[in-house]
């Protein structure tokens, strides 16, 4: 690769997809505005890979450098903004607050999730410091004084791969919103949405260990059944994807990079409508598990790898950009019918009894993501449209293997943009006065200067 590899995503942002995440962070009591901000400019100077900008090379790549600016942290108003520009201090992460309610906004090329949530907790233990007067107890956290360590900044080698042809998405049939997506495509003023639900930890757990299952392989189950009720007549099966950080195959579970593929389980719908939510639980956590191998990550890594040189090989902005997107390894070598994502558990510390609910907002359609905090876990499911009709099902889902749930939603994501401003030669300011103009012309067929001063005026040469 010739440039960052956190700049590769720049090639397939879109009008609707923009490829950032939002955080949504709700305390119990309102949020000062005065110690958010001290905190959050002290805690994001520990992660030095955040505080980057884009930029627009002249030979039309894409890359990211440092920048020391401070962050923004602002409250929260009707008006909009994009990172990467001056609304930001070209910064590709902003905070805003309003409320009890804190949001995180982070371009996904950076980091994935849990790189996020590392920010996170350091800016929040920095907050509710300064708000309590004294330094709390930072076990399982990262403080800003904490020591940034080599592997934080750990890559995969590269060294040995041998070229391998691209692949384009398979043609195997499965199960689409694709009415939606059209719509929400064509539709200028169409926005995204998200519901958030909220279950009970100790059930949940209960749930999710029967036929030795998981926490993530539960939430899959609950997508798989969600979509039976809501495609009932569909013929074609269903596609579950679910995130897989491989990072840890290769021994570097604490790098900032964004190192995550797609796993797939595929169902008829006589699957979903006949089997119990304890038989998904074991298909999907099934499924995980033979995907989940070292072989399969060092192989999804080289088509990562020679897909960016592939971008590299392109001459100027236009082939990159279409090169990218023809060849995207965004979505997986198959459309997904849902996705499902979960970081794990995360050691939120003294933080715990601080924070009340937490929502993961992120591009896509049918798209879940869980965060564990306190005594709940906390979903977030993220849509192209303010329907009901998926949420319904996937409560329903939820009901019928014995939990107890609450949900909220829709709300609209408010997703951020990217954009990359372009570096261009400053022009000439226009003429104004008439006569000054047609001497200026008029001396540029004399070949001659014209200059505007009591000394002067236009003179041949």
């Amino acid at each position: 690769m010739k440039y960052s590899p956190e700049s590769y995503r720049l090639y397939e942002l879109n009008s609707k997809f923009f490829y950032t995440m939002r955080l949504e962070v709700i305390l119990h009591e309102e949020v000062d505005g005065t110690y958010l901000r001290a905190a959050m400019q002290k805690a994001i100077r520990r992660f030095p890979y955040f505080m980057k900008r884009p930029v627009l090379l002249a030979d039309g790549a894409y890359d990211v450098i440092d920048n020391p600016c401070d962050i923004v942290i602002k409250k929260k108003d009707n008006s909009s903004f994009s990172l990467g520009t001056a609304e930001t201090n070209y910064h590709l992460v902003s905070v805003e607050y309003i409320d009890k309610k804190i949001y995180f906004n982070m371009y996904h090329g950076l980091s994935g999730m849990r790189g996020l949530l590392k920010f996170v907790k350091t800016g929040l233990y920095e907050y509710f410091s300064l708000l309590e007067g004294n330094r709390l107890e930072s076990d399982g956290i990262l403080t800003a004084d904490s020591p940034i360590k080599d592997e934080e900044f750990a890559f995969p080698s590269t060294e040995g791969f041998k070229k391998l042809p691209q692949k384009e998405k398979t043609k195997e049939k499965v199960k689409i919103a694709l009415a939606d997506y059209l719509l929400y495509f064509l539709n200028p003023w169409a926005k995204g949405y998200y519901h958030s639900v909220y279950i009970e930890k100790d059930q949940f757990l209960e749930v999710a260990k029967r036929n030795g299952g998981s926490p993530y392989s539960l939430l899959g189950a609950f997508a798989l059944k969600a979509l039976g009720k809501t495609y009932r007549r569909s013929k074609k099966p269903f596609c579950l994807v679910t995130v897989d950080n491989y990072a840890k195959d290769f021994g570097m579970s604490e790098t900032y990079y964004d190192l995550n593929r797609h796993l797939f389980t595929i169902k008829s719908n006589l699957d979903l409508n006949e089997q119990d939510i304890n038989y998904l639980n074991k298909e999907v956590r099934k499924s995980i598990k033979e995907q989940d191998n070292l072989d399969s990550s060092n192989q999804y890594f080289q088509r990562l790898i020679e897909y960016r040189r592939g971008i590299d090989s392109q001459i100027g902005q236009r082939k990159k950009i279409k090169y990218a997107k023809k060849y995207s390894l965004g979505m997986g070598e198959i459309y997904p019918s849902a996705m499902v994502s979960y970081v794990g558990k995360i050691d939120w510390g003294v933080l715990d009894s601080r924070i009340d609910k937490v929502n993961s907002i992120v591009d896509g359609h049918d798209v879940i993501e869980m965060v564990e905090v306190g005594n709940h876990f906390c979903i977030t499911v993220n849509q192209v449209n303010p329907s009901k009709t998926f949420i319904r099902a996937f409560v329903e889902s939820i009901w019928e293997a014995g939990l107890s749930c609450s949900s909220t939603g829709p709300k609209e994501k408010e997703l951020k943009k990217v954009k990359i401003i372009k570096q261009t030669k400053p022009r000439r300011p226009r003429e104004t006065n008439i006569l000054k103009w047609f001497l200026s012309l008029f001396a540029k067929a004399l070949n001659a200067p014209y200059s505007d001063t009591k000394h002067g005026g236009w003179r041949p040469r």
